[in-house]
């Protein structure tokens, strides 16, 4: 059997990555995708029944095959939310997981796994599936967690059998674990015994790496021109326009794509957290391209010679295979992007960047235009209107590989008197980190290619 969905939003659908905002129904007992696309998925009916598990220490996670993993956060009352992109004209596997918070880990209890189609005008499908496994095995000792919790011995340690603390007093108040009061589906079948009791000799399954984010594929007729000026202004809430609208603009949890962890900060007034740099990126299987917009408040230099990093620039860094290694290897990537050409004040840039200190040294087939302050209008004084990047690097070259993951990360430096920079800003180094992007690959953020 087949369900139907159709999206509330068709226009945005059409334009945009369609996105599925994940929250739960106002029977409590249902994860529903629940934005464009909707979808109900049922509590698994053996949760509920349970007299040892506690309900509110449990709450659902989804994970897709494209190695995006939605995490869900409590809203209003026992709405749970979360945001994932997927495409028009795409299909994928979404996993959804019950994970119980118990002596201070998560412990996986039910997974289910459906197949999930998105038409071109957004409609989403999805297939009947085999229902709730509970065939996990945290300490592997042939004993499935959610029967050695239904028996209350310990399944994080295979020669521990004594009693679990799994009493209301547990309780532990944390904000990603939904309240379950209500009936389930009666539809949600419940577990055999033998998903209850697996195979002791079951082989490891390496896990997919996680991603920040999905980058969307656009058609090549479609592609951003890489001009510095692609993006004039702005939507209503903030949302790109033209022609790099389809860009995604959002990571996985739904949080904008600011450049807002202030690593640097010699002589700056702005906090961390602050909305004035952000990106958004596309790709079109042979091109990824990346926008970054930054409000700079009217104040540009380039001053600095060849030390790019201490006037207005960006710092573009990958990680080709996403090996995450500790340091540099031949498919790793770090790139100053300048702002303005050198004595030319607030003169386009489509030249002049120059590799980072350990960037490998194999051929990176980059371009690049800036538009410094004719960007949209700006977010504390409007008349000094954004900066704007725009920069298009061959997959190819920088060994990125479709349907894999890729390290990336973008950081900006502000110079807002001339001589050294005022303030370095990451969008994956935490705010306060040591700023060691250009020695350790292994602190990059991951993206996946749609």
């Amino acid at each position: 059997m087949i369900d139907s969905i159709s999206p509330r939003y068709a226009a945005i659908v059409c334009t945009l990555a369609c996105t599925l905002l994940v929250a739960c129904s106002n029977d409590d007992n249902v994860i529903t995708l629940d934005a464009n696309p909707s979808v109900s998925i049922a509590l698994p009916q053996m949760l509920l029944d349970s007299e040892v598990i506690v309900q509110e220490n449990l709450r659902p996670q989804i994970r897709l095959s494209t190695g995006a993993i939605v995490h869900l956060d409590k809203a209003e009352g026992n709405s749970w939310s979360g945001i994932v992109n997927v495409t028009p004209g795409s299909a994928f596997t979404a996993t959804i997981s019950w994970m119980e918070w118990l002596n201070g880990r998560e412990l996986e209890l039910a997974t289910l796994t459906q197949e999930m189609e998105v038409a071109a005008d957004g409609t989403i499908t999805r297939s009947d599936s085999a229902g709730y496994s509970t065939a996990m095995d945290e300490d592997n000792d042939g004993k499935s967690n959610f029967s050695e919790r239904e028996n209350q011995s310990d399944p994080f340690q295979a020669e521990n059998q004594s009693t679990v603390n799994s009493s209301a007093d547990a309780v532990i108040d944390q904000p990603s674990g939904p309240v379950m009061q209500t009936e389930a589906d009666s539809t949600t079948s419940a577990t055999t015994d033998a998903a209850i009791n697996p195979p002791t000799d079951a082989i490891p399954v390496e896990q997919a790496a996680i991603a920040d984010l999905v980058v969307p594929r656009i058609a090549t007729n479609a592609v951003p021109i890489i001009d510095g000026r692609g993006v004039s202004e702005l939507g209503p809430d903030g949302e790109l326009l033209g022609e790099w609208a389809a860009a995604i603009q959002v990571d996985n949890s739904g949080a904008p794509l600011l450049i807002d962890k202030l690593i640097l900060s010699p002589d700056t007034d702005e906090d961390a957290g602050s909305p004035r740099r952000r990106w958004a990126a596309a790709h079109d299987s042979q091109y990824l391209y990346v926008l970054v917009l930054v409000d700079d408040d009217g104040d540009r230099h380039r001053d600095s010679d060849k030390a790019l990093n201490m006037d207005d620039s960006i710092e573009l860094f990958i990680d080709g295979d996403n090996s995450k290694s500790g340091s540099y290897d031949s498919n790793d990537f770090s790139r100053i992007i300048p702002l303005q050409l050198a004595g030319a004040d607030k003169q386009s840039a489509t030249s002049g960047d120059l590799a980072g200190p350990n960037s490998s040294d194999a051929p990176l087939s980059l371009s690049f235009a800036t538009g410094p302050g004719i960007g949209p209008d700006g977010l504390i004084r409007p008349r000094y209107e954004q900066d704007v990047y725009e920069i298009r690097i061959e997959l190819k070259s920088a060994g990125i590989n479709l349907d894999e993951p890729f390290g990336f990360e973008l950081q900006v430096n502000d110079d807002d008197q001339g001589g050294s920079r005022n303030s370095r800003w990451a969008w994956k180094l935490p705010t306060g980190s040591p700023d060691r992007a250009n020695d350790d690959p292994s602190l990059f953020g991951t993206l996946v290619l749609e």
